[in-house]
């Protein structure tokens, strides 16, 4: 969407209603909330890592836009699938065995991005998919360390943990 955004996209077409609810966490603050639990005494037990607060895509769409210096007026598909109408996660559990994390608002969030983005556009990082932590597990005798990774960005990740720290690595580019 940020990409679409700054090319100036016209018309500016989102899938859906608008009215779907999301739970959007900024990266640095995700990043904090796994160290807390790789420092902690994680036990494998699941954990909802999130910012916690319900954001409509309508109202994501509109920070987007306005971050991005995008004056054009989105036009909502409803005939376009959507997922699950509303998903919020509770932190209590994470914020009790680890602490609360930063929670940096969404705008900031939106333009830290965007700043980022257009920083390493020419580093060839447009096309950047994803990159999740798909499991984060904690032995009696050593921390594990298993992630989901695609392209540039996820083998980086990979190989940032496997030399700076005592995470044993698994992954795409890993064991």
């Amino acid at each position: 969407m940020i990409k679409r955004a700054l090319s100036k996209e016209k018309p500016f077409v989102v899938w859906g209603n608008g009215q779907t609810v999301r739970d959007f966490i900024y990266v640095d603050d995700l990043v904090e909330g796994v160290l807390n639990i790789l420092i902690g005494e994680c036990n494998a037990d699941p954990v909802n890592i999130s910012n916690g607060i319900p954001t409509s895509i309508r109202e994501l769409v509109d920070v987007v836009l306005k971050v991005c210096k995008h004056t054009v007026k989105p036009k909502f598909d409803p005939t376009k699938p959507t997922a699950v109408p509303y998903r919020v996660l509770d932190n209590t559990k994470c914020n009790t065995l680890f602490g609360t994390i930063s929670k940096t608002p969404l705008e900031k969030g939106i333009s830290k991005t965007v700043e980022w983005y257009l920083s390493n556009a020419s580093r060839e990082w447009k096309n950047l998919i994803f990159f999740q932590f798909y499991l984060i597990y904690r032995t009696a005798m050593k921390k594990i360390l298993i992630l989901g990774s695609t392209g540039f960005i996820g083998r980086n990740a990979a190989e940032y943990f496997a030399d700076n720290s005592d995470l044993e690595v698994y992954g795409t580019y890993f064991k």
